[in-house]
C-alpha cells in the first residue's frame, strides 16, 4: 500500500516549512545546506560562500510555496501533485549531477537532498498510480 493521502499531504505541507526554513534561519541554512555547497567553493572567501548559499535558500522557498499548495490540495488538484514532483525532481538534480561529475558534493552531507527528494517523487507517483482508470 504506501501513505495515505492526507499523510503524504501533511508531510508536504512540513516539508514546506522546512524550506522555508533555509531561508529565514541562518543556523538552519547553514548546518543543512551550506555543508553541501561550500565545499564546491572552497577557495571562494566566506562572504562569497555565504551569499551562494542564501541564493540557493530563496530557490527553496519556491519550492515550498509549490509544496504547500499541493500538500493543501492533494486530494483535489492533480496539476499541484505534477507541479510538487518536478519541484522535487529539480531539487535532487542538481546534487546527482554535481555527484556524477567527478564528486564535486560530499555523498555523505548531501545525500539527504539526494535521496529525500527522489522518495517523494516516488510516494506521489504511487498515490497518483492508485487514481490511474477511477472516474472523478
Amino acid at each position: 500500500m504506501g501513505l495515505s493521502t492526507s499523510v503524504l499531504g501533511k508531510i508536504m505541507i512540513g516539508n514546506s516549512v522546512l524550506d522555508a526554513a533555509f531561508l529565514f534561519s541562518p543556523a538552519i541554512r547553514d548546518s543543512l545546506l551550506a555543508t553541501a555547497v561550500t565545499p564546491l567553493l572552497s577557495d571562494a572567501d566566506q562572504t562569497l560562500q555565504h551569499e551562494y548559499v542564501k541564493l540557493i535558500a530563496w530557490k527553496f522557498l519556491m519550492h515550498g510555496a509549490a509544496r504547500f499548495y499541493a500538500g493543501m490540495k492533494i486530494t483535489t488538484d492533480d496539476s499541484v501533485v505534477y507541479l510538487a514532483m518536478a519541484s522535487y525532481l529539480i531539487e535532487a538534480a542538481p546534487f546527482w549531477a554535481m555527484y556524477l561529475d567527478g564528486g564535486k558534493v560530499d555523498f555523505n552531507n548531501a545525500a539527504g537532498m539526494m535521496f529525500a527528494p527522489l522518495l517523494m517523487i516516488a510516494c506521489l507517483f504511487l498515490r497518483k498510480k492508485s487514481k490511474f482508470g477511477k472516474e472523478p
